[in-house]
């Protein structure tokens, strides 16, 4: 998108696209550890939150999907509920 979109006539965005990045959260909840970790790189440990597909077929528990990446306590404590809690507007 980043790439097609100076040539496209209907987005209206006002910066480039990947300063909205910002505005959005990812969860963690993909099957393959190598594209989490590049998620994570991507676009940082502030903007992921631990999903779930609840009631979905592939239905799994992230949070060892969180585990398996091994990231270092802080960034592992912003995924698994601060940027929740901040999202959300959750008390402490």
């Amino acid at each position: 998108l980043e790439y097609a979109a100076p040539r496209m006539k209907d987005i209206k965005a006002q910066r480039p696209l990947r300063e909205y990045l910002s505005n959005f959260y990812f969860d963690i909840c993909v099957h393959d550890v190598t594209a989490r970790r590049f998620l994570v790189e991507f676009m940082g440990a502030d903007q992921l939150v631990v999903g779930s597909n609840y009631g979905g077929w592939d239905q799994v528990n992230a949070f060892n999907f969180l585990d398996e990446m091994k990231l270092d306590e802080k960034d592992a404590m912003k995924i698994s509920a601060l940027n929740a809690v901040n999202l959300f507007h959750l008390e402490r």
